[in-house]
């Protein structure tokens, strides 16, 4: 996967889920309702693609920068065992996954 490819992926990702929230907003409520649990597809489909290219601690790096770090917008520090910054933008989050947890 190219990181053009990961940038579209995550940006749609997020796109959606944005209008979802907007639409929860109005009163349609898309996370709990049993018989359109949209927000539980949106998020599934996140998973279920990253997990096809990457292990699970690739998952969990794209899982704390989207929905901890709010898609780096909190600016949360992820350091690594040297105490060297890590992970702070999608494009780091990017090579990070790609060397060091691609399947």
């Amino acid at each position: 996967m190219t990181f053009k490819q990961f940038e579209q992926f995550i940006d749609n990702y997020k796109l959606n889920y944005d209008k979802l929230g907007e639409l929860y907003d109005m009163g349609f409520d898309f996370l709990e309702n049993e018989k359109f649990p949209l927000y539980n597809y949106t998020f599934n489909s996140l998973e279920l693609f990253i997990k096809s290219h990457y292990n699970d601690n690739g998952w969990n790096w794209v899982d704390w920068f989207v929905f901890e770090n709010d898609y780096g917008e909190r600016k949360l520090e992820a350091t690594d065992e040297n105490g060297n910054l890590i992970c702070q933008t999608l494009e780091e989050l990017f090579i990070l996954i790609e060397t060091e947890y691609k399947l």
